[in-house]
């Protein structure tokens, strides 16, 4: 006879996906510093992220969006396409 306990699956061989990244986990995940995601969150810039009680936690779809934000093509400024300003009438040197 065999016990039940065979075929369940042990903790050790369960990964539970949490849609939930730690810090360390996220800063891996976009191959940055963790101390870099510190002072983005501080000055309001990079990923967004959640707090659950007092830990901060991102959510890996955030993080895939926040990426593909770095990637759009930089507009010109208005001022880059303008011909220089020409001379004022009348102005005499």
């Amino acid at each position: 006879m065999t016990s039940s306990c065979a075929l369940t699956p042990s903790l050790s061989d369960i990964r539970l996906e949490s849609p939930y990244l730690t810090p360390p986990e996220a800063a891996a995940y976009l191959k940055i510093s963790v101390q870099t995601l510190a002072v983005w969150r501080c000055l309001k810039r990079g990923p967004k992220f959640v707090l659950v009680n007092t830990r901060v936690r991102y959510v890996r779809e955030d993080l895939d969006a926040f990426v593909r934000s770095c990637n759009q093509p930089r507009r010109a400024s208005p001022k880059a396409g303008r011909p220089p300003k020409k001379a004022r009438r009348g102005a005499s040197r």
